[in-house]
């Protein structure tokens, strides 16, 4: 998915691919990470089950061509006039075929969450979660497909019951707002709101890299391996430049509260 986040994400993948290879971590520790993503991942999915089959953007126009021009109306035609609505202009025939091809791809927000944690190798670290982001990718381009009514339906009755549940106004999303406006609803926001609990997830999956990378200094087999150690030294510092960044990026958008 392509977003003004699109540097920041690959700044994260770059980073996060060179601390993956820090040993074995323990069952307890893999446990507790899990538990501390799992309210991001839960905040991610009430969009997928809720409204994952909506369009929230389009991606980029394929400006090969006539340059761009998508026949809109009100559009100059080659000699300068202007197109009066209900009349034609000369190429108005010529352009139909290819205004869809020239117009972005629709994108909707079960397409942009798999996109965007796909474009930093990122999976749900609770695995019914990501079972949940697999099947709705699987049935996002079905005919009639309905997020809500998928799942709430699955033949799964684990699936089913964890969907309905998020289905709840059970997880608690903040709002930008400031009392003199009006209060927007998530499915209305939701071209802001999908990109930011992305981002506060992977804020939170650097964190717990961080942990990781922490956890393994304090190893007494690597404290021997001065090697080993510069090497974490130099990860641990990327990964703290990645998270100031998202801290910057996120500012006081803090969209959920766990």
């Amino acid at each position: 998915a392509q977003s003004d986040e699109s540097g920041l994400s690959h700044t994260v993948q770059a980073s996060t691919s060179t601390v993956t290879g820090y040993g074995t971590i323990s069952p307890a520790l893999l446990k507790s990470q899990e538990d501390r993503l799992a309210p991001y991942e839960q905040a991610i999915l009430q969009m997928v089950v809720r409204y994952g089959e909506q369009v929230i953007c389009q991606t980029e126009p394929d400006e090969e061509g006539d340059g761009g021009n998508k026949g809109i109306k009100g559009d100059k035609d080659q000699e300068g006039h202007e197109s009066q609505e209900g009349q034609e202009s000369p190429g108005d025939h010529e352009g139909q075929e290819g205004q869809e091809a020239l117009e972005g791809k629709p994108i909707t927000v079960i397409d942009y969450v798999v996109a965007d944690l796909a474009e930093d190798d990122i999976r749900f670290r609770t695995p019914i979660y990501q079972r949940i982001l697999d099947e709705a990718q699987a049935h996002v381009h079905t005919p009639g497909f309905q997020a809500a009514r998928f799942f709430r339906n699955h033949t799964d009755p684990k699936l089913s019951l964890i969907a309905t549940d998020l289905m709840e106004d059970r997880y608690e999303l903040s709002t930008y707002h400031s009392k003199y406006q009006k209060i927007e609803t998530d499915e209305e926001r939701l071209p802001e709101l999908v990109p930011t609990l992305l981002t506060s997830y992977k804020y939170a999956v650097v964190g717990e890299e961080l942990r990781r990378i922490e956890a393994s200094l304090q190893d007494p087999a690597t404290a021997g391996d001065d090697a080993r150690c510069t090497q974490l030294m130099i990860d641990y510092a990327r990964l703290r430049q990645v998270q100031s960044l998202m801290a910057k990026q996120l500012g006081d958008r803090v969209v959920m509260r766990v």
